[in-house]
């Protein structure tokens, strides 16, 4: 009883949305925007920047999408595949939806992950918002998982919405006494105040925590 309480809880948060923004994020990478209409330029060789995030010992990397070229992006995808493997990423988990990787020109991002030796973990969520119950608890049992054994990062389109609201369930999950205000801070001290965009992502972390007792069993038990 307490499990079918906690998914109409989550299908009723999912259905809540506030119009006012916490952050105003870039355009979405699922707009109208034509990305035919832009032309190549030139890629931007910067090296990709990757953000750490500690918890309980344990440490994951955030980034933004690599290869990302939508709108005035130019990344270099083979440059920031050599930074991630320079990192030493051995497992990426990653947020974007397939509709996103076409958007913003890296259509095989998988698959080059793959041919780069990382590990592919794929749970797409729709950006800017949040995932459902089952969704929280895979992602959380797998990434639990993983970080534990392999060098591991994260990312969805900007490294901030998607990725920062795993992160912060994360820590609530491996911590019994952190507040969600407090995980929320965790993840802005890392990544800046735009990390959590929306009311829809922030209302949706405090009815977790408010859970957290039922949840964290399902997730080590997965």
């Amino acid at each position: 009883h307490k499990l079918v309480f906690l998914l109409l809880f989550f299908f009723i948060l999912s259905q809540t949305w506030n119009s006012k923004m916490v952050y105003f994020p870039p355009p979405s990478p699922d707009s109208d925007w034509d990305s035919d209409k832009e032309e190549d330029g030139i890629a931007d060789q910067r090296p990709l920047d990757i953000d750490w995030f500690a918890v309980q010992g344990q440490v994951v990397g955030i980034c933004s999408l690599p290869g990302n070229r939508l709108g005035g992006a130019r990344r270099s995808l083979p440059a920031d595949l050599k930074t991630l493997q320079r990192c030493g990423i051995q497992d990426i988990f990653v947020l974007c939806r397939d509709a996103e990787l076409n958007r913003c020109r890296v259509p095989t991002l998988l698959h080059e992950y793959e041919q780069h030796e990382i590990a592919v973990h794929h749970f797409p969520i729709e950006e800017n918002n949040i995932p459902n119950l089952i969704q929280c608890i895979q992602l959380l049992s797998e990434l639990h998982k993983t970080i534990t054994r392999k060098k591991t990062a994260v990312h969805c389109y900007d490294g901030n919405g998607r990725t920062c609201l795993l992160l912060a369930m994360y820590a609530m999950i491996m911590d019994e006494y952190l507040t969600a205000g407090n995980a929320i801070e965790l993840v802005r001290g890392v990544r800046g105040p735009g990390a959590i965009q929306t009311v829809k992502q922030y209302n949706f972390i405090m009815g977790f925590h408010r859970h957290i007792g039922e949840i964290r069993p399902r997730v080590f038990q997965s």
